[in-house]
């Protein structure tokens, strides 16, 4: 199973059984405003996206933040073709957030590269 389908299981499986209050409140606790973006201040990947773990089928998941709250505002499984782009720029604001094209998604990164 692809990570995006497995980050839409974990979510519906948490919510069917209950615990959308929960994950909400665990996720209010992490996130904090700095201007525009929505911040995630909660563990960090050593390439400096946000990370959060769950518990799946007795397994230790991790998954991006950016994905999962993809994930939450779209209500659907991140499509195989398609990728999370952060409109900002700040791997950790989980709001600035838009699906795109792995092509789009380099593209942008590099015109992003070249104007800094």
């Amino acid at each position: 199973m692809r990570k995006q389908a497995l980050i839409f299981d974990v979510l519906h499986g948490i919510i069917d059984r209950g615990g959308k209050e929960r994950l909400i409140a665990r996720i209010e606790r992490l996130v904090r405003w700095e201007g525009d973006c929505l911040i995630w201040t909660g563990a960090k990947k050593s390439n400096g996206y946000g990370a959060i773990n769950f518990r799946h089928d007795g397994k230790h998941e991790q998954f991006k933040i950016h994905a999962v709250f993809a994930t939450l505002m779209t209500c659907a499984p991140i499509p195989d073709d398609m990728e999370v782009d952060h409109i900002c720029n700040n791997r950790l604001c989980v709001r600035h957030l838009r699906l795109v094209t792995r092509q789009e998604n380099l593209r942008v990164r590099d015109e992003k590269r070249k104007r800094s």
